[in-house]
């Protein structure tokens, strides 16, 4: 989904479907209660959250990533509240100051609702969340970065701690084995997000992310893409963070990183929630990002020569059968569908593979076929379970099956607060292309 705590981060440094699946896999996958999804394509089977203790708690999950096989499933979490993350410039907005809000005087008596913007909430328990930094939770709640000041903005700076977690499929289907993938970041706050990870011949994973470096902007202050590679089952790091005495010690000094950008003809503008796709016989080695800041689209990047990522890098264009007028994010190519997330729905489309100028540069029309739904939400209900938004589709081919993975966000509590519905994401799947 949109990441809040991304979205704020960048806000204030801006000064700113009949084969069926293994019975192993149903006992643990399905042991649940279906989705509350109101709209399902055709061969679309029914959406399940994915089972088990592990991957779904009462905090945040985010960023949902199967790799190619289904063996593997990436999350970006943290123990906090969505709601809080998506609507604390409303519930923190100040009245006494000339600012947007405040984060250092953000609960009201009369409000309880303003409580949601620091609970602390999810699990930390190392079998389930293992070394979850918590440099940026104190006295129980989330500590949002108080020395920093921005004028006419806000006073505190939002910093909801996050990291990626990786999953290792179990015999019976489900997924467990947490292995963390982050910066050594004793807060938690250095967040790069939309991992896509591409296996390689030893074992390994080639991924790229999203991330603003703000000690070192390769265009602009929006984010760009990095690639790494680690081994999956072993916890990775992505750098090291280091923090000054200023502003009360949430100054960033330093930034280290074994990321390293990959050389796009421009860095300028946002990519974001990339997705790698490898070479194959027909399709070239191609990186398919999005803009959830300005103009709303997906944008192509295709290696036109050399090797992944040093080779030479052209820029194509998208028809607007694609980039329409509505809001076009978080692409997934499988080397046949584009999948995204296009307003609060999943759809695809088909990429005319056969034609060697579609695989060249897909930007006719004629390249693609017509939007297919997978899933969608035509009319969010105010109830508990219901969901309200769908989104971050990957796709694996697990014994013979087609299955998406996704993020959902449902109603967790309409009648905790009076002002506002209290929601939660979390990660689901589903099977698709049932004949």
């Amino acid at each position: 989904m949109n990441r809040p705590y991304k979205k704020l981060l960048l806000f204030a440094c801006i000064l700113s479907t009949y084969p069926v699946l293994p019975l192993t896999v149903k006992a643990a996958d399905k042991a649940g209660e279906p989705l509350l999804i109101d709209i399902r394509g055709q061969g679309v089977g029914r959406p399940y959250p994915v089972s088990g203790s592990f991957v779904n708690t009462a905090g945040t999950e985010d960023g949902a990533m199967i790799s190619p096989d289904g063996n593997y499933l990436f999350i970006q979490t943290g123990p906090w509240n969505f709601t809080g993350s998506q609507k604390l410039a409303g519930l923190c907005k100040s009245y006494r100051h000339s600012i947007g809000y405040n984060l250092n005087d953000c609960q009201d008596k009369s409000k309880p609702e303003t409580t949601i913007v620091n609970e602390v909430i999810g699990t930390l328990s190392p079998s389930v969340r293992p070394d979850f930094p918590k440099g940026s939770i104190a006295n129980g709640k989330i500590r949002h970065a108080p020395g920093f000041q921005i004028p006419m903005v806000a006073n505190g700076l939002a910093t909801f701690p996050t990291v990626f977690y990786g999953f290792k499929r179990q015999p019976d289907g489900s997924f467990a084995s947490p292995f963390k993938i982050a910066f050594d970041d004793s807060k938690a706050i250095t967040a790069p997000f939309g991992l896509s990870v591409s296996p390689n011949a030893d074992g390994g994973m080639t991924f790229v992310v999203a991330w603003n470096n703000y000690l070192n902007n390769l265009g602009d202050d929006k984010p760009d893409i990095y690639v790494g590679r680690f081994m999956p089952d072993r916890p990775h790091s992505l750098g090291t963070v280091t923090y000054g005495a200023e502003l009360g010690g949430d100054n960033f000094k330093d930034i280290q990183t074994t990321l390293n950008p990959v050389p796009l003809p421009s860095h300028k503008g946002t990519q974001g929630n990339p997705y790698l796709f490898m070479a194959s016989e027909s399709l070239p080695t191609s990186l398919w990002t999005d803009d959830e800041e300005t103009s709303k689209d997906i944008s192509l990047y295709i290696l036109t020569s050399g090797t992944f990522p040093n080779g030479k890098w052209h820029k194509g264009n998208l028809p607007r059968l694609i980039n329409t007028k509505e809001h076009e994010r978080q692409p997934f190519f499988d080397g046949t569908y584009l999948y995204f997330m296009r307003g609060s729905n999943i759809v695809r489309h088909k990429l005319n593979i056969a034609d060697p100028k579609c695989r060249e540069n897909p930007s006719s029309e004629s390249c693609w076929g017509a939007e297919e739904m997978i899933l969608g939400v035509r009319n969010p209900a105010n109830l508990p379970s219901s969901v309200i938004a769908v989104g971050e589709p990957s796709v694996a081919q697990y014994q013979g099956q087609k299955i998406l993975y996704f993020v959902y966000v449902y109603v967790r509590d309409p009648q905790r607060f009076k002002e506002i519905t209290d929601v939660d994401s979390n990660i689901g799947w589903v099977e698709i292309d049932k004949r």
